[in-house]
C-alpha cells in the first residue's frame, strides 16, 4: 500500500510481459484465487482497483472472466476488502 502494485512477470503461471492480473468480479477472482493457491501457497490479499484516468484494461485469453493491464495502479486507487 505505500507504493501500489506495480507490473511484473516473477513467479507467474506464464511468461508474458510485465503486467498486473483483474478479475471484473469476485466469482472469477474465488476462481482464479483457489488455482493460485493450489499452484502456489501462500495468502492472498483481495484488493478492489478504482477505475482511473488512463487505465487500459486488455481480455485475458487463458482467463474467462479475466482482464491485465500493464499500468502501474496508485495506492490511491487500491482498497483492501478481504
Amino acid at each position: 500500500m505505500k507504493i501500489g502494485l506495480l507490473p511484473k512477470s516473477k513467479n507467474t503461471r506464464s511468461f508474458y510481459p510485465q503486467r498486473i492480473y483483474l478479475s471484473p468480479d469476485i466469482i472469477g477472482l474465488d476462481s482464479i484465487l483457489s488455482q493460485l493457491k493450489s499452484d502456489k501457497g501462500g495468502e492472498y490479499v483481495k484488493l478492489k482497483i478504482k477505475n482511473f484516468p488512463g487505465l487500459k484494461l486488455y481480455r485475458d485469453v487463458r482467463f474467462k472472466h479475466g482482464f491485465y493491464t500493464y499500468n502501474t495502479i496508485h495506492p490511491k486507487n487500491i482498497e483492501i476488502i478481504e
